[in-house]
C-alpha cells in the first residue's frame, strides 16, 4: 500500500505511516487493483464508504459522480483512477470553475477526488470526466466523519506504544460538556487551563473564547469545543453566553432552556452556524438556533484545497446542513456541511437570495447599456447589478458585420437571463448576470430550455456542423473565433482559404469581433480544442469526410521544404498535416530545375491527388499537384485544359500505359557510373545505361546530364510485374539510313570489315573506338588489342589515337559492335591497306559493302599514313556519347549468368573462338582466371551498390562471406531481418558483425553499433535499459566522443528529451572543452523552445571553454538563435563579438547573411550601412560593397543599386584622395 493511499488526509497518511508496525491488522481494505504477483490497497474512507466505485468502463454513465484518486498529473490535466486500474483524464478545463495555470497548484498525487463522468468512448476504452467543484460537491459528511475515525486510529496506535489508561480516561469527556478547570498560564496566544482529574490532557483556551479577565490560578466553568486525543489537548470556551446554554443542555427538565431548545435538529435542514474554532481540516461551530449545539463541519471537500485560516474568521456566521446527528454519526459528534460547498447562493444574505429567486423566476430583464466592445457588451442591472451579453448571444444567423455594433451607451435593451455569477469590483461583492439577446431565446418562456439553447459546449457540438464564429485573437498561423461564451475555435491559416493572395493577406484579413462563418473539422474532448475550416462550407453535409481531406479536393498549401534534387516540394497543408509535389506535378510545361520558382513559406493552391492512410485511418502520406491544369479543371469541369501544356508533356501514370518504342519525357533523378535514373512520374523511375545516353561518347555524364535536367527518350522494355522501365536517349541505328553527308550506319558494316577510327575511351577491359565517317563507336576488348599480354591499357594507348580494326561482331539489336587489333587479323589485309592509304581511302572491298562515289570523294582528303605516323589528336572532340558497355555484368549463382568460357560484356562477346580460352599456354590460363575473378568482384559491387538487391537470407549471407568488413552490408541485412519482424536475429546479425569486422576498422564497427543502439531503441525489452547496456558496451571498443554524438542523434530523432538531457549532462561532464558538445546543447534547448536555458547554457560554456574558442561558440549559438529561437538575442551576440573584433569581415559577414535570411529588409539595410562605414583595406571592402549590391540586386530596386555604387565609389575616391 502506498503512503498517499492511507488516508483521505496527507496529515493522517504521514502519521499512519509512522505509526503502523509489522503485524498491524486493518479492519477494513479496499482492493484497487490485483495482479499476478501483488493486490494494490487502500484503506482511504472515501473508498470504503462508497456503495459503487466502478471497475470497467462499462460500467461508467455520463453526469455519475463518482469517488476516485488523482493518479498522475501532467500539463494537460489529471488523470484519475478508479478500480482495476479504470483511468479517466480530467483535461485542464475541466479541473475548477476558474481559470487553471498549473495544474499541480490544484491537485496533488494521490488526492481523494469525487470526478463526474462527462463522455465515454467504448470504441477506444477512454472516458473523460470533470473534477469542476460545482458539480462534484460533496451530498453527505462521510470526509469529515473519516477524519474523526482516523484521529481515533492514530491515537489509540500512540497508547498500545504509551499508557492506555490515558485513552480510557479521556473517553469521559464529552464535546460540548461543561467542566471545571484552573488556570495555569496565559500566553499570547491562548489560556492553559489544568483540568482536574486528567493530568495527561490540557485545557486550551484561544483569547476569542473569554469575555472576561483572568489570572492564574483563578478556578473556571468551561464548556467543551473538541478533544484532540492524539495531541492530549481539550479546546474550551469560557465564553457565558456558551457555557451557560451547555450547562443547561445538561440539566433535564429545565424549563429556562425549552423555549431556545424548541427547534429539534433534523437531517438536511439548514441552519446558520457560527464559527468557533478553525483547525486544519475542520471547523468548530455553535448553532445559534439549535442552543447553541456544537457541530463539525470540514473545512474543504474533497476537490478543492484552501487554507481555512484565510478563508474563515472566528465569528464569522455561515450556512451549513446538517449531516448526522451525534448518536448516528459513528464518533459522537454533530457533523454538518457548509452550504458554500454544493449553493453558489449561500453566501448571501436572504434578501438577495429573495431577489435572485424572483429574478430567475421571471427571467427577463430591463437594463442600459454602459459599455460596448468588439466581444463583449456590458448593461446595468438595478443598483448593484451588471449584465454581460457576449458577442455569441446577440443574433441567430450569420450576420455580415459585428452584431454588437448596432448598439450604443445608453440605450435600454430588454434580455434574458442566462446564468448568475459573482462579480467583484473594488473589493466589493455584486452579482453579474450572464444574459442573451437572441430573438429565438427571448420568445421563449421556459427559462431551463432557454439555458439549455444558449449553453453550447463541446458535447454539443459535432464534426462538420457550421458554425458562426466571432475573431478573438489574430496570430501569425491561426485566428481564435468565440462560437460561445465557454467555446474557442481554432482556424488554421491554410483552412481560411484556397487562393495564396488571401492566405498571405491572413493577418490583415480579420478584425477582432468580425463574425465567421465557418465549419467544424476537429473536436478534442480530452483537451477542449475545436478546429475550424472555411472549406466546404457549401456542402450540406455534416460528415466527419467533408472536413477531411479527401481526392480531388482543391486546398492551400504553404511550401514548408524545397526537396533536394529531384525530390521536388514539401507542402504544409493543414496544422499537422504535410503534403509531397513530386517534380512533375510542378508545372504543366516542364523545364529544368523547377523547383527554383518556389521558396520556403510560398503560398500555393493545390489539387489532392492521392492521400494514404494507416489502419486507424490517420493521414500518412498525401500527394499533391500544382499543375494550374488540373486545378482549373477541377474548380471548373467545363473548363479546357491549360493552353500553355505542350502536347507532348505527358505523365505517364500507370505502366500499362507504356509501350516499347514510345517517346517519354521526365527529369533526371540520379547520375551513377553505368548511367543514370530518370522519374517519369511520382511512380514510375526509368533507368537509361551509359551507353544508351548518346550516340557519341559523354565526357561527363553528370554536366551533359544534371541532375533536374528534363530529358526525352524512349522506351526499350518495362515490366510491369516489377516496374522496371528501361529508356534510351540514342538514335535507333538500325533504321537510319545516309544522310546528306554519307555517315556509315551499322547496317553497312559485317564482320570481316577493316575499320579505321579514333580511341575515345580506355577502360580496364578495353578501348572504345569511335569509327570514322559514322557515328558508330565499337569496344575492342583488351583480349583482342594485341597478340601479346597488355597488363595497363593506358600505359600503351591514349584517348584520340588513331587505330585500325577488324570488325568481328555485329549484333544489330542491341545496336552493339565487338572489334579486333590483333596483328593476324589485319596481316591478311596489309598490302590492300597500304595500297589504298596512299589514296587515303579504305577499299570498298575491304568493307564489303557498296560505298558510293560521294563517300570516296569525301575520303580523299583523309590521310592515315603508316603505323608510324598514327598518334593521338591534339585536341579531341568529345561528343555526346556513353560507353555502350557496362564492365562484367556478371550475377553469381544463377544459371542464366553462370561463368564459362565465353565471358561476354553486356552481350558483345570477346571470345567468338576459343582460341582465348582454350589455348594451353600459361598466359591465356592466367588471363582467363583474372577475367573470371574480375567478373565475382563486379558482382558482388552491384550487389552491394543495389544493382541486384539481395532479397533473402542466403543472398546476404553471401554477400558478408564475401566483404566481412563492410557495415554497409551488414546492417543492410539487419534491417531486412527487422522487417521481416524478427529483432532476435537482426541483434544476432548485429554481435556476428562486431565480432567479425577487423579490429583495425574502427569506423566500421562504430556504424554496426550505432545501428545496434538503434534497433534496441526501438526493440529493446525495455528500451531504455537494452539501449544502455549496448551504449556501455561500445565505449570500451569505439570512439567516445562519437558514440556519445551518436546516441544523442538517436534520443532527439525518437523525441525522448529526457534521456538527451541526462545524455548531455554526461557528455558536458565528459568533454566539458569541446566546443561541439556546448553547441549540442544549446541547440537541444532551442529546439524545445526554452530559450532561457540555452542562453545559461551559453554562459556556462563561455566559462568553461578556453578563449581561443569563444568567439566560435558565440558565432554559432547566435546562428541558432536566429534559426530556431530568439532573433533579438541572435543579434545581442554578434554586438558582443564585434564591438571586440570590429574588423572581422568573416563575423560581419555571418552576421549580414542571418538578417538576411529572416527578410527585415529595414535592419538589413541599417547593418549594411554600419559595415561599410567601417575603415578596413580595400580588398575587404570590395567584398562588403559587392556583398551590399548583390542584396540590393535580389530585393531592391534601380535606385537602390546606383545608391550603393555611389557609396563604393565615395570610398573609392577617399582613399585615393
Amino acid at each position: 500500500m502506498k503512503v498517499e493511499l492511507l488516508s483521505d488526509f496527507n496529515g493522517h497518511s504521514e502519521q499512519l505511516r509512522s505509526l503502523l508496525i509489522p503485524g498491524h491488522k486493518f479492519d477494513h481494505l479496499r482492493v484497487l487493483e490485483r495482479d499476478d504477483q501483488k493486490l494494490i490497497v487502500t484503506s482511504k474512507f472515501s473508498f470504503l464508504s462508497c456503495d459503487f466505485i466502478p471497475s470497467d468502463i462499462s460500467q461508467l454513465n455520463s453526469h455519475k459522480v463518482v469517488p476516485g484518486y488523482i493518479a498522475s498529473i501532467t500539463e494537460k490535466g489529471c488523470f484519475v483512477r478508479f478500480l482495476g486500474g479504470l483511468t479517466g483524464l480530467a483535461s485542464v478545463p475541466q479541473l475548477v470553475d476558474g481559470f487553471v495555470q498549473d495544474p499541480f497548484q490544484h491537485f496533488t498525487v494521490g488526492q481523494s477526488v469525487r470526478a463526474q463522468v462527462l463522455e465515454v468512448n467504448l470504441d477506444f476504452g477512454r472516458f473523460n470526466v470533470s473534477l469542476k467543484q460545482s458539480v462534484c460537491y460533496s451530498t453527505d459528511t462521510n470526509l469529515i466523519k473519516g477524519y474523526f475515525l482516523e484521529e481515533e486510529k492514530i491515537a489509540e496506535l500512540q497508547a498500545s506504544k504509551a499508557d492506555l489508561a490515558k485513552m480510557n480516561s479521556i473517553d469521559s469527556i464529552v464535546v460540548g460538556g461543561v467542566i471545571k478547570g484552573v488556570v495555569q498560564d496565559i500566553k499570547e496566544y491562548g489560556i492553559i487551563v489544568d483540568i482536574q482529574n486528567f493530568k495527561d490532557f490540557v485545557g486550551f483556551v484561544t483569547h476569542f473564547q473569554i469575555d472576561s479577565e483572568l489570572k492564574v490560578g483563578d478556578v473556571v466553568t468551561a464548556r467543551v469545543l473538541d478533544v484532540v486525543k492524539s495531541d492530549g489537548i481539550i479546546d474550551l470556551t469560557l465564553r457565558r453566553n456558551l457555557v451557560k446554554l451547555g450547562h443547561k443542555s445538561n440539566c433535564e427538565g429545565e424549563k429556562a432552556g425549552r423555549k431556545r431548545r424548541r427547534k429539534v435538529l433534523e437531517i438536511h435542514q439548514k441552519a446558520l452556524g457560527v464559527v468557533e474554532l478553525i483547525k486544519d481540516e475542520y471547523l468548530v461551530c455553535s448553532l445559534p438556533d439549535y442552543g447553541n449545539a456544537i457541530a463539525f463541519a470540514s473545512a474543504h471537500d474533497y476537490n478543492i484545497r484552501v487554507d481555512p485560516h484565510e478563508k474563515y474568521t472566528l465569528g464569522q456566521s455561515i450556512e451549513v446542513v446538517i449531516g448526522a446527528l451525534p448518536e448516528d454519526s459513528g464518533v459522537g459528534r454533530l457533523l454538518v456541511l457548509v452550504a458554500s460547498f454544493s449553493d453558489p447562493t449561500g453566501g448571501l444574505s436572504v434578501k438577495r437570495r429573495k431577489m435572485l429567486r424572483k429574478l430567475n423566476s421571471e427571467g427577463i430583464i430591463h437594463g442600459q447599456v454602459v459599455s460596448v466592445g468588439p466581444l463583449e457588451m456590458k448593461i446595468k442591472v438595478g443598483k448593484n447589478s451588471v449584465g454581460k451579453v457576449h458577442v455569441t448571444q446577440v443574433v441567430d444567423e450569420f450576420q455580415d458585420e459585428n452584431p454588437l455594433a448596432r448598439y450604443s451607451v445608453g440605450e435600454m435593451i430588454t434580455a434574458k437571463i442566462l446564468k448568475k455569477s459573482k462579480h467583484f469590483d473594488d473589493g466589493v461583492s455584486s452579482l453579474c448576470y450572464e444574459l442573451t439577446l437572441k430573438p429565438s431565446l427571448l420568445g421563449n418562456e421556459d427559462q431551463e430550455e432557454s439555458r439549455n439553447c444558449s449553453d453550447t459546449t463541446l458535447s454539443t457540438l459535432s464534426v462538420g456542423q457550421i458554425v458562426i464564429g466571432y475573431v478573438k485573437d489574430v496570430h501569425d498561423d491561426w485566428a481564435l473565433l468565440l462560437i460561445s461564451p465557454t467555446v474557442i475555435g481554432r482556424l488554421f491559416v491554410l483552412d481560411s482559404s484556397t487562393d495564396p493572395i488571401q492566405l498571405a493577406r491572413f493577418q490583415s484579413r480579420y478584425q477582432i469581433g468580425q463574425p465567421v462563418r465557418c465549419r467544424i473539422s476537429k473536436i478534442d474532448y480530452g483537451n477542449g480544442k475545436v478546429d475550424l475550416s472555411l472549406r466546404n462550407l457549401d456542402n450540406s453535409s455534416k460528415d466527419e469526410e467533408a472536413s477531411e481531406i479527401n481526392i480531388n479536393d482543391i486546398i492551400g498549401g504553404r511550401v514548408s521544404k524545397i526537396l533536394p534534387g529531384v525530390g521536388g516540394l514539401s507542402v504544409q497543408i493543414g496544422a499537422h498535416v504535410f503534403g509531397r509535389v513530386h517534380v512533375t506535378d510542378l508545372h504543366d510545361v516542364w523545364k529544368d530545375n523547377p523547383t527554383r520558382d518556389f521558396k520556403v513559406g510560398q503560398f500555393v493552391r493545390c489539387r489532392v491527388l492521392d492521400v494514404s492512410r494507416n489502419e486507424d485511418g490517420i493521414i500518412n502520406q498525401v500527394d499533391l499537384s500544382l499543375r494550374q491544369s488540373l486545378i482549373e479543371s477541377q474548380l471548373d469541369a467545363a473548363a479546357p485544359s491549360s493552353s500553355n501544356k505542350r502536347p507532348d508533356s505527358m505523365i505517364v501514370e500507370k505502366l500499362e500505359d507504356l509501350h516499347v518504342d514510345m517517346e517519354v519525357e521526365g527529369f533526371v533523378k540520379n547520375i551513377v557510373s553505368k548511367g543514370c535514373f530518370v522519374t517519369l512520374s511520382r511512380k514510375i523511375d526509368a533507368r537509361i545505361k551509359i551507353s544508351n545516353l548518346s550516340g557519341t561518347y559523354v565526357a561527363d555524364p553528370e554536366i551533359m546530364f544534371p541532375v533536374g535536367k528534363v530529358v526525352r527518350g524512349r522506351v526499350i522494355s518495362f515490366d510491369c510485374a516489377t516496374g522496371f522501365v528501361e529508356l534510351s536517349l540514342r538514335r535507333p541505328l538500325h533504321n537510319q539510313q545516309r544522310d546528306e553527308t554519307g555517315l556509315i550506319t551499322l547496317k553497312e558494316l559485317h564482320v570481316g570489315n577493316l575499320v579505321t577510327g579514333v580511341i575515345s575511351h580506355i577502360a580496364s577491359y578495353g578501348l572504345f573506338i569511335s569509327i570514322d565517317n559514322s557515328k558508330i563507336v565499337g569496344l575492342c576488348h583488351i583480349s583482342e588489342v594485341s597478340d601479346n599480354h597488355i597488363g595497363n591499357l593506358e600505359s600503351h594507348y591514349k584517348i584520340g589515337e588513331r587505330v585500325r580494326a577488324k570488325v568481328l561482331k555485329v549484333e544489330e539489336d542491341r545496336e552493339r559492335i565487338s572489334l579486333g587489333m590483333k596483328n593476324k587479323y589485319i596481316k591478311d589485309l596489309r598490302m590492300e591497306v597500304e595500297s589504298n592509304e596512299e589514296e587515303g581511302l579504305v577499299s570498298e572491298q575491304s568493307l564489303g559493302t557498296n560505298i558510293s562515289a560521294e563517300t570516296n570523294d569525301a575520303d580523299e582528303d583523309r590521310d592515315l599514313g603508316d603505323d608510324s605516323n598514327l598518334h593521338p589528336l591534339s585536341t579531341p572532340v568529345f561528343s555526346v556519347f556513353s560507353s555502350p558497355v557496362e564492365p562484367l555484368d556478371v550475377v553469381l549463382d544463377t544459371e542464366e549468368n553462370k561463368l564459362t568460357d565465353d565471358t561476354s560484356i553486356e552481350g558483345v562477346n570477346f571470345a567468338t573462338t576459343n582460341e582465348v580460352y582454350e589455348s594451353s599456354n600459361k598466359r591465356a590460363k592466367k588471363r582467363s582466371k583474372d577475367l573470371r575473378e574480375a567478373a565475382i568482384r563486379e558482382a558482388e559491387r552491384k550487389l552491394v551498390e543495389g544493382d541486384n538487391v539481395p532479397e533473402s537470407i542466403e543472398d546476404f549471407e553471401k554477400l558478408v562471406h564475401v566483404s566481412p568488413n563492410s557495415s554497409f552490408i551488414w546492417i543492410k541485412y539487419m534491417a531486412f531481418l527487422l522487417s521481416l519482424g524478427d529483432a532476435d536475429k537482426a541483434r544476432a546479425v548485429a554481435e556476428r558483425a562486431l565480432q567479425t569486422i577487423n579490429f583495425r576498422e574502427e569506423g566500421e564497427k562504430l556504424n554496426v553499433w550505432v545501428a545496434l543502439l538503434n534497433l534496441e531503441n526501438v526493440y529493446g525489452d525495455p528500451p531504455k535499459e537494452a539501449t544502455m547496456a549496448v551504449f556501455h558496451r561500445a565505449l570500451q571498443y569505439c570512439d567516445n566522443k562519437k558514440l556519445y554524438l551518436a546516441l544523442l542523434g538517436i534520443y532527439e530523432r525518437s523525441d525522448q528529451h529526457d534521456m538527451a538531457d541526462e545524455l548531455l549532462k554526461t557528455m558536458l561532464r565528459k568533454f566539458k572543452m569541446s566546443c561541439k558538445m556546448w553547441l549540442k546543447r544549446i541547440h537541444h534547448f532551442l529546439r524545445r523552445g526554452l530559450l532561457e536555458a540555452a542562453h545559461k547554457t551559453l554562459d556556462r560554456a563561455l566559462l568553461s571553454l578556453p578563449q581561443r574558442k569563444h568567439i566560435k561558440v558565440i558565432s554559432q549559438a547566435a546562428i541558432a538563435e536566429f534559426k530556431i529561437g530568439s532573433a533579438e538575442h541572435a543579434r545581442n551576440l554578434f554586438e558582443s563579438i564585434l564591438r571586440n573584433y570590429p574588423k572581422r569581415v568573416d563575423l560581419w559577414s555571418v552576421y549580414l547573411d542571418q538578417e538576411i535570411v529572416l527578410g527585415d529588409a529595414t535592419v538589413t539595410r541599417a547593418l549594411f550601412e554600419r559595415v561599410i562605414s567601417l575603415d578596413l583595406p580595400p580588398k575587404k571592402m570590395k567584398f562588403l560593397f559587392k556583398k551590399y549590391l548583390d542584396y540590393e540586386k535580389a530585393h531592391g530596386d534601380e535606385e537602390r543599386m546606383d545608391y550603393v555604387k555611389g557609396k563604393a565609389m565615395q570610398y573609392v575616391e577617399s582613399r585615393l584622395g
